[in-house]
C-alpha cells in the first residue's frame, strides 16, 4: 500500500504544455528481462495539447534500464 507522501506525489504530476510555436515529446520505455525484449513509445502534441504524431517500437533484444530512461 502507497504511503500519503508517495500518493501525493504522484497526483502533482501533471503534464504541461511546450511554449507555444513548440512541440513537446512524451517517451517512455519497458525492459522485459526474462524474454529479452523491449519495448518503446512516444507522443508527440502541440502546445494546444493536440496530437500530431506517434510511434511505438519493439525490439527483440534487451537494452539496460538507464537506455531506456536516455
Amino acid at each position: 500500500m502507497k504511503s500519503t507522501t508517495e500518493h501525493h506525489q504522484e497526483q502533482q504530476i501533471r503534464w504541461k504544455p511546450p511554449p507555444i510555436d513548440f512541440l513537446k515529446c512524451n517517451i517512455d520505455a519497458a525492459v522485459f528481462a526474462t524474454s529479452k525484449q523491449d519495448s518503446m513509445g512516444a507522443c508527440i502534441r502541440d502546445e494546444q495539447r493536440h496530437f500530431v504524431a506517434a510511434k511505438t517500437m519493439h525490439k527483440n533484444d534487451v537494452m539496460l534500464p538507464a537506455e531506456g530512461e536516455a
